[in-house]
């Protein structure tokens, strides 16, 4: 369960947290073999292994069919509600 924070506790935090600075202190890896090492950290786990690569572009191409069905949707529908108000003389 989530830690419940009152104001004064929420308000606590931020100062240590800006005094503490740990934005100064995050460097990331610093020799060249550290770096190697972690450009490759979001494809062990995560949604950039390959399997998810491959659910990724499914539905990528799903999104892409969706979107070409529906447009076709509306193009018939609006074609259908010209032809009504056509027939119905207004």
């Amino acid at each position: 369960m989530p830690r419940k924070w009152t104001d004064e506790q929420k308000r606590q935090q931020a100062e240590k947290i800006r005094r503490w600075k740990p934005w100064e202190h995050s460097t990331g890896p610093k020799t060249a073999q550290g770096k190697a090492r972690s450009r490759y950290n979001a494809l062990k786990e995560g949604t950039y292994t390959p399997e998810w690569g491959d659910i990724r572009k499914a539905l990528i191409l799903n999104k892409a069919f969706l979107d070409k069905a529906l447009d076709f949707q509306v193009a018939r529908d609006m074609l259908a509600f010209k032809r009504s108000v056509k027939d119905s003389n207004y």
